[in-house]
Parts: structure tokens; sequence; C-alpha cells
């Protein structure tokens, strides 16, 4: 073959050699491995972008005994019994921008208090809410989120809440909706440091889902259903150390 022939011979073979590199993809295979990464091989993959921070601000709860009341309430036919605590730790954080927030609550069980010694101590007992092994009572509303606005002005508004209640151990899923108040800042200096807040709050529960079961000795005095009233003001201003 004369170099001439050679060389037309080698350009014949170009148009082949390019169809037989893209088979794999006309015929459905695959790209190499560097090539499905989408760079060479030894390149490293973009990062993942860090998670988005929470927006929102810190509200402190139970900074002062004088504005933290929950009041839970059992009735029947013949006896309705009254009991309330000051005692909460706990903090909320709203975007008030977005309309969506959480919040943690905790009540420590010795710290409520029926008006009768005698009957607080069985509360705290092993067959109610056995302070002893489950000192706490928590709230999680892991989902906040703002479904009205009362009064623009007062900055009163109505915000939906989802989460767990853990009583004794067990956790039973909770929602319903909650009054939020910011109290505007002149009138929040009189009630100390920080910007502050007002959440109200109405549920019942069936004790029996945490389980607690009503003696049948007791069973004309005490509900099974108990209803529960939160009452409680919070503040961007960290509590003090105790």
């Amino acid at each position: 073959m004369t170099p001439r022939h050679a060389r037309l011979a080698r350009l014949a073979l170009l148009p082949a050699l390019a169809l037989a590199a893209g088979f794999p993809l006309i015929a459905g295979g695959s790209l190499p491995a560097a090539a499905q990464e989408g760079g060479a091989a030894g390149e490293k993959p973009a990062a993942e972008a860090p998670a988005a921070e929470k927006k929102g601000v810190v509200y402190h709860f139970g900074v002062t005994e004088q504005r933290t009341n929950i009041l839970f309430e059992s009735e029947t036919t013949v006896e309705t019994i009254h009991g309330i605590t000051h005692s909460v730790k706990g903090k909320g954080t709203f975007d008030f921008d977005a309309g969506t927030g959480e919040a943690d609550l905790v009540v420590p069980v010795n710290s409520l208090k029926t008006g009768m010694e005698a009957r607080d101590g069985h509360m705290y007992g092993e067959d109610w809410l056995d302070a002893a092994k489950y000192p706490e009572i928590v709230l999680k509303a892991k989902s906040l989120k703002r479904v009205k606005v009362l009064d623009e002005k007062a900055m009163k508004e109505t915000w939906a809440y989802e989460g767990t209640l853990t009583i004794k151990g067990k956790s039973n899923d909770v929602k319903g909706e909650a009054l939020v108040q910011r109290i505007p800042e002149e009138l929040g200096k009189k009630l100390g440091r920080g910007q502050w807040l007002k959440v109200k709050a109405e549920f019942s529960i069936t004790i029996k889902d945490y389980g607690i079961e009503v003696p049948a000795a007791s069973a004309a005095k005490v509900s099974d259903v108990w209803d529960i009233k939160i009452d409680l003001f919070a503040t961007t201003a960290e509590p003090a150390a105790k």
C-alpha cells in the first residue's frame, strides 16, 4: 500500500472509531465512573451546603414565679380538684417574620400543688405521677405556626402548636391553638429585663393515656380527664444562674 493509500485508510477509520466510542450511550450503556461523577478521576465532589440556621428570637419561660402559672383541674360530680404550679423551665424560639417557631417546657412534678399537703403526697406517689422515678413533665411544641392576627396594634396573635406531652415516662401527641402576644417595649420594662412575650393555651388530657389508672375507691372524686391551662410570660433575657 502506498503512503497515500495508508493515509486514506486511517481517515476512513475515524468515523467508525467515533461511533464505537459513543456506542455505550446509544446502546443504553453507562459512562466510565470518572465521567459519571462529573469530572476526571480523583476530582472531589462539591461540598454540601451547610444546614440553614434557625431564625427567630429566643424567649425564656419561668423567669419569675409571679408570671408563671400552669393550672390543672379535675372535676367529678362530688369533687373538684384545683391545682397549680409556678415553676417552669424552658424556652421558645419565635420567628415573627415567618410566623413559625418551636418551644420546650419542663415542669417539676413536686412543684404541683392542690392546696392539700396529704393529697399532694398521694399525687407524687408511685400510683399517680411517681415523682421519684419521673421527676419532670415535659411539653415539646415541635411546630408553632401563626394562623391569625387578632389585633395588629396590640401584637396579639393566634398560633397553632403541635408536639408531644410526656408524663410518667409516656409521651402522647398534643395539638391546639395558643394566644401569643408580644408586650410593647415600654410596658415590658416594668416587667424586667429583655423583651417580653405572653403565651396562653388550654387543653385536656386523659390521664389513662399516661399510665395513670384512677383506683375504684377514688373514681367518684378524681376524673380521668384533666383540664390544663397555661398562662406564661417569657423574656429574651436569660435567667440568672441559681
